[in-house]
């Protein structure tokens, strides 16, 4: 059995005929192994820097499983950081609690990072189409309405002083994330 494993520019090819689950001394290499730590640390400081608004507001604990889990499916990989972020906090919402603050700015960190891919290949429309009786307006592509469960005002000054999180409130505040069209 042979089994070549590239990890960035480093190649091991692995001759045995155990399982893929087993390594031959050549796949076990201080080398090798140094430079499968240094991807891995790498994949995870890129998957923390994509969401890090998301991540701070999460205990510690949280957020380095949530990385950790990422980075042990493969993410964390993908050359573009826009395409990985909005996968690892698709992720990460499916481990978050809502309604939350952590879900509130996790949906709006990736709002975000929508939006602005969006505006990247946005076009005007032609606006005399708006005057057709048949014309529909529709959310675009990169258009997100986001939850807040607390005042963002005050949500956003608590995330950057570090304080505690503002309460739940009565009243649900809805925020329009769209690209603005250049």
């Amino acid at each position: 059995m042979r089994l070549t494993v590239t990890i960035g520019i480093a190649r091991c090819t692995c001759r045995g005929s155990g399982s893929i689950g087993q390594s031959s001394p050549s796949c076990t290499t201080s080398g090798f192994r140094f430079t499968r730590r240094g991807q891995r640390s790498w994949c995870e400081g890129r998957t923390a820097e994509a969401a890090q608004l998301t991540l701070s507001i999460l205990p510690a604990e949280q957020r380095r499983q949530l990385v950790n889990d990422w980075v042990d499916a493969g993410g964390g990989t993908i050359f573009d950081p826009v395409s990985d972020a909005d996968a690892f906090l698709e992720f990460a919402a499916g481990h978050l609690s809502e309604p939350s603050p952590a879900m509130t700015i996790c949906r709006m960190e990736q709002a975000a990072y929508r939006a602005s891919t969006a505006a990247l290949r946005f076009k005007p429309p032609d606006l005399s189409l708006l005057d057709h009786p048949k014309t529909m307006l529709c959310a675009g592509k990169g258009a997100a309405l986001v939850r807040f469960f607390a005042e963002p005002q005050r949500l956003f000054a608590a995330i950057e002083a570090k304080a505690q999180l503002p309460p739940r409130s009565d009243r649900c505040f809805f925020v329009l994330f769209e690209n603005p069209g250049r």
